[in-house]
């Protein structure tokens, strides 16, 4: 059923197209293909290989041949809802199932040495706050410019064999008061495209949301009320999010101040006391190696910063986002958004291949 609420992609249409084995090899007539399963922070997904050409933004002459998974299941949650209709995954090698699985791995086969084509190994995000006027924008080949209010600053990539995009994170305020959780050395933060809130360890969620929930005196959106800023320390440069990026912009119903809706998973969000204001935060259980003490840096950080991610030097830039809320250029909406949230992390967490060498049952 979700599958069919989504634009789908037909292997006999293309004529450039051939279903493989996870290996690469040609599928056999009288063999059933292999499958995969991939599970993310919420949702699963079950399909089948291709080697296909991918042409970005229609066009033709950037195309590079990749392998591909074909969906043929998905879960309910999070994908029925969605008006998109498949990933683009631009995750480290680590991730991929393979290196032809990799778009950025096999681009970079195809424009030759990384010495002389560090540039165009670089892709940029852009997250648009206001998601009816498109929701944003990826550049492949380097970054938009026009896309940025302030100058990048670096982050290098921390712990690259797990394949994810992660920066180490030094140190946490919220105000002027250091947490103690990353004294230790284990915080690392994943930056995460695909993730609606801030993730947050699950044995920490509690304290930081205590102390960044605060009382809703007055009709209004919570963006507005006074509350203490979040600092992210990393190597070389400091995020700052303000109470307008991480809360939630209405107040919870006093029927729900009940400590089971208090203490969700990553499949929902921390709820809070009625007339308290509460912060985009969901929890993270994560074993090593990813965790303990990881967080996940989504839309909350991506809204306010874009983005650009290195290849050749596996390392993050942070930039002030040009948009209307930073610019400080128009003024605060006059309603506010009252649709239910969607609470959904495309965070990679198991790829489980099954080979299947077997003759198809005539």
């Amino acid at each position: 059923e979700t599958c069919v609420m989504h634009r789908q992609y037909n292997i006999s249409k293309s004529n450039t197209a051939k279903a493989i084995d996870v290996d690469g090899s040609a599928v056999q007539p009288d063999e059933l293909c292999d499958q995969v399963s991939i599970n993310y922070g919420t949702g699963k997904v079950k399909g089948e290989f291709a080697k296909e050409q991918v042409c970005p933004g229609g066009d033709t002459s950037a195309c590079v041949e990749l392998n591909i998974v074909m969906a043929v299941e998905m879960s309910d949650q999070p994908f029925k809802s969605f008006k998109f209709d498949g990933i683009f995954g631009l995750a480290l090698d680590a991730l991929a199932i393979s290196t032809e699985f990799s778009f950025l791995n096999r681009l970079m086969g195809s424009v030759g040495s990384v010495s002389n084509t560090k540039a165009s190994l670089q892709f940029g995000v852009f997250l648009d706050e206001n998601k009816e006027d498109g929701g944003g924008e990826i550049a492949l080949g380097g970054f938009n410019k026009k896309r940025l209010l302030t100058p990048l600053q670096w982050a290098p990539v921390s712990k690259k064999s797990n394949g994810h995009w992660q920066v180490e994170i030094k140190e946490i305020r919220i105000g002027n008061v250091t947490l103690d959780i990353c004294r230790d050395g284990s915080c690392r933060g994943v930056v995460d495209t695909g993730t609606s809130h801030l993730g947050v360890p699950v044995k920490h969620i509690k304290q930081i949301t205590s102390s960044l929930e605060t009382d809703m005196h007055a009709e209004g959106s919570c963006s507005d009320v006074s509350a203490p800023d979040v600092h992210l320390v990393l190597e070389g440069l400091t995020l700052s999010l303000s109470p307008r990026n991480y809360m939630r912009p209405l107040p919870l119903p006093r029927a729900l101040n009940t400590p089971a809706l208090r203490a969700t998973d990553v499949r929902g969000g921390t709820q809070t006391p009625p007339g308290m204001c509460s912060p985009k935060l969901m929890s993270v259980n994560m074993p090593m190696p990813m965790g303990p003490n990881l967080f996940i840096l989504g839309e909350p950080v991506l809204q306010r910063y874009y983005t650009v991610y290195d290849w050749a030097e596996r390392k993050i830039g942070f930039g002030m986002a040009a948009n209307a809320r930073n610019a400080g250029s128009l003024a605060a909406p006059e309603g506010i958004d009252e649709q239910e949230e969607d609470v959904h992390s495309f965070l990679q967490v198991t790829v489980t291949v099954a080979v299947r060498r077997v003759q198809r049952i005539s």
